[in-house]
């Protein structure tokens, strides 16, 4: 009746933690990375990846993280059978994505009040990690929803967003992720125009969590109780599971400017690096580039995971991720590789 959430019932969310072997011969604590797996993945599967275990080990740091519910793996048969046949049913996935918002949140304060002083986050006797250093980094959809988790955190102020987007209902027509689920939407929903009406509509659920909603509120403006953050956005030019488009409109909603771009982005200045903030272009040539119209790629090229595995983006990651660090230049001219 006071119009304050109430609460219905206690539930469950899995979290991980990885700590890196450099653990065992570090000469301080570590710091901690709280990290957002990608579309229909779960963070106890990425967490695992050689790639992530070999960050870690890279950047010496912890990792944590929990599933981004509504979009995690064991959501996407509930999405393929349950939803895109009636989509009225779409409040399934976004009440989950608010869900996994809260979820997310309270990990981190989990993990700085509780499970940082667990004696199984223990090294020869000393905690592996203070907590004084944590930051944010994602993937994908882990990049979508890090917008909207670093406008709502009171406890990370500095976070990368790799290869991420906004505004979902551009975003789905236009990622190769999405073909495979349009099949199912084909079959109940055959007509184009039909199909274009619907998605526009269900903006209006992915709003509470789109992180299109949080963007002006991420470096300035801050939400009540949050700090002013500090974002690197890392862009891969002409990705077919998350549209360039989806990333500039988000990097224009953050109002950073872009450093060393290849390709110059409509009301998005460019400044030399330093800076404290700033959204990088990263080119490996991929093929075949993305249709211009708004329709799937018929197949994915591999430029968006293509990017997370250069020697030159962690080096920036390295830079980032201080206390006083800022987005630097990490490549000989232009951040463009292969053929």
């Amino acid at each position: 009746a006071d119009g304050n959430p109430a609460g219905r019932a206690t539930g469950t969310a899995p979290f991980v933690i990885h700590v890196p072997q450099c653990a065992l011969t570090a000469t301080g604590p570590l710091p901690v990375i709280v990290f957002g797996h990608g579309l229909f993945g779960t963070a106890q599967s990425e967490l695992s990846s050689d790639y992530q275990k070999q960050l870690g080990q890279t950047l010496c740091m912890v990792q944590i993280g929990t599933d981004w519910i509504g979009l995690a793996q064991y959501d996407f048969t509930t999405v393929a059978s349950n939803v895109l046949d009636d989509l009225n049913q779409f409040p399934i996935v976004s009440d989950r994505l608010q869900q996994a918002h809260v979820n997310a949140q309270v990990l981190v304060r989990l993990f700085l009040t509780q499970m940082k002083n667990d004696p199984m986050m223990q090294v020869n006797g000393h905690p592996i990690t203070d907590g004084s250093q944590i930051y944010y980094y994602c993937i994908s959809d882990g990049g979508i929803q890090g917008g909207t988790f670093m406008g709502l955190s009171e406890d990370i102020t500095r976070g990368v967003l790799n290869v991420p987007g906004c505004t979902w209902n551009l975003m789905m027509m236009r990622s190769h992720d999405f073909a495979s689920l349009k099949t199912f939407l084909d079959s109940v929903y055959p007509d184009l125009l039909d199909q274009q009406i619907l998605i526009a509509a269900l903006q209006s659920y992915w709003d509470y969590t789109d992180p299109a909603s949080f963007a002006s509120h991420i470096i300035g403006d801050p939400l009540p109780s949050t700090p002013p953050k500090r974002i690197l956005v890392q862009e891969s030019i002409n990705d077919a599971e998350v549209p360039n488009l989806a990333t500039r409109i988000l990097v224009r909603g953050l109002g950073i400017p872009g450093t060393n771009l290849e390709q110059p982005v409509y009301g998005v200045d460019e400044q030399a690096a330093p800076l404290d903030s700033a959204y990088t272009q990263w080119d490996v040539h991929p093929m075949p580039v993305p249709p211009d119209v708004n329709l799937p790629p018929p197949m994915d090229n591999g430029a968006h995971g293509a990017i997370r595995e250069l020697p030159a983006l962690v080096q920036q990651l390295q830079a980032f991720f201080k206390p006083d660090g800022q987005v630097v230049q990490t490549c000989n001219g232009l951040c463009t590789f292969g053929p």
